[in-house]
């Protein structure tokens, strides 16, 4: 690590950052599935006497975030080893946790008008670009993911997905 690297140390009240910081990643994806939830029900089937619409995807993964956001915490607080002590933060992981919530918010309020193969092909990219990759490999994955996920739901699935202002 260089001199003039920015490191965040985790405060002495206790328990280390990285220790908040798991419980407020559980706080906040319980929070963010059940608006997911909430949002979801909001799109309506495109397709007449159809159960299944653009909503099942978002509805899929709040149940996950409720499920798993809970499990976050439990697992930090019950951890049999102290989590931080004196050991530095990685601010990476930081970045990459911010990339999935907020890009997840920002798929619930721009999928209306991007549609899902945009809205899907940025987040993916965002993401993957975030997680380390080089550009064009974020790019290309963003393209693979995007395809075959709307592929996956448009052919085999029958569903119908938001349609965006290209696509």
């Amino acid at each position: 690590m260089a001199e003039n690297d920015i490191v965040f140390k985790p405060p002495s009240f206790g328990r280390g950052l990285e220790y908040w910081l798991q419980v407020a990643v559980g706080i906040v994806f319980t929070v963010a599935g059940i608006v997911f939830i909430i949002e979801a029900q909001q799109f309506r089937p495109m397709r007449a006497g159809t159960q299944i619409g653009p909503g099942l995807l978002p509805t899929i993964c709040g149940f996950a975030f409720i499920v798993l956001g809970p499990a976050l915490v439990i697992s930090t607080i019950f951890q049999k080893h102290r989590i931080g002590g004196n050991e530095e933060l990685d601010l990476g992981s930081f970045r990459f946790i911010a990339s999935i919530i907020i890009g997840m918010i920002g798929v619930i309020y721009l999928m209306p008008y991007l549609g899902f193969i945009l809205t899907c092909a940025l987040y993916s990219w965002i993401v993957t670009w975030v997680a380390g990759a080089k550009w064009w490999g974020a790019v290309i994955s963003a393209v693979l993911i995007s395809g075959s996920v709307y592929y996956l739901f448009t052919e085999f699935l029958r569903v119908v997905l938001p349609p965006g202002i290209i696509f």
